[in-house]
């Protein structure tokens, strides 16, 4: 009988050291911090470039300056919301928007009121926005109306100036001068007149709607050989020329 050899022991591994986890998780998170600390002390968190657009009436340095901040500014800890709240105190602007662009570049567009009319004061001309403010006039004049007469009106201007700004530049284009004249049935009643040689009263309220086919009434009366005098626009239309006015029809205004 053959005798059988013994199989050899398979000799065994000597078990790897456990590696501790606590260990590894506060290496990782040295190794985290570290990256951290060097990203937000690097040139990538800070603010490389600072664009301004929109803006007419301000000047880009007073912009920035209120804006708060300025190149090299940490780029991440800036906030969006702090910047439109700082601008939008500025009495010229009516809202901003504000993009982050990684890395370092922010973009800030403004939104300016409107620019609705003019306004004299102490001789010089100044542009008026849609919520009634006065601002230097530019150097660039377009035909838009010259408010006078408004020193003692300033709520009825500022009422004035938001509704000029919902009415299409078109339709504003043959109005030279706007003047208040209150009366006793129409508190916002007022006093315009056209390039196109009219005197036309109407009210605040109206005005939009009245603008509408303006230029229709005048068209119809130069085809009839009329140039000049006076349109009432108020519950009616109509017109009379400024050698038949007397006191009986400013009266009838009232």
């Amino acid at each position: 009988m053959e005798h059988l050899r013994p199989v050899p022991a398979i000799p065994k591994k000597d078990p790897r050291p456990k590696v501790n986890k606590k260990i590894l998780i506060l290496v990782l998170l040295f190794f985290i911090i570290i990256f951290v600390l060097l990203f937000f002390h690097s040139s990538l968190n800070k603010i490389s470039a600072i664009e301004m657009e929109g803006f007419r009436f301000l000047s880009e340095e007073k912009l920035r300056v209120q804006a708060g901040i300025q190149l090299d500014d940490p780029f991440f800890q800036t906030s969006k919301g702090d910047i439109i709240a700082r601008l939008t105190e500025l009495k010229e602007i009516e809202s901003v928007e504000v993009t982050k662009h990684f890395p370092g570049r922010i973009h800030i567009f403004i939104h300016e009121y409107p620019h609705v009319a003019y306004e004299l004061n102490d001789g010089q001309l100044e542009a008026v926005l849609a919520n009634g403010i006065n601002v230097p006039a530019p150097k660039t004049i377009p035909d838009q109306p010259l408010l006078s007469g408004w020193e003692a009106n300033e709520g009825l201007k500022e009422t004035l100036t938001e509704v000029l700004a919902t009415i299409p530049k078109e339709s504003l284009s043959d109005v030279s001068e706007i003047q208040p004249a209150p009366s006793n049935s129409y508190e916002d009643r007022i006093v315009f007149y056209s390039r196109s040689s009219f005197e036309v009263i109407t009210t605040i309220k109206k005005l939009p709607d009245k603008l509408s086919y303006f230029d229709e009434i005048v068209a119809d009366l130069q085809k009839k050989g009329t140039m000049t005098g006076r349109i009432v626009m108020l519950e009616a239309d109509n017109h009379e020329p400024f050698e038949l006015e007397n006191k009986s029809s400013e009266d009838s205004l009232e």
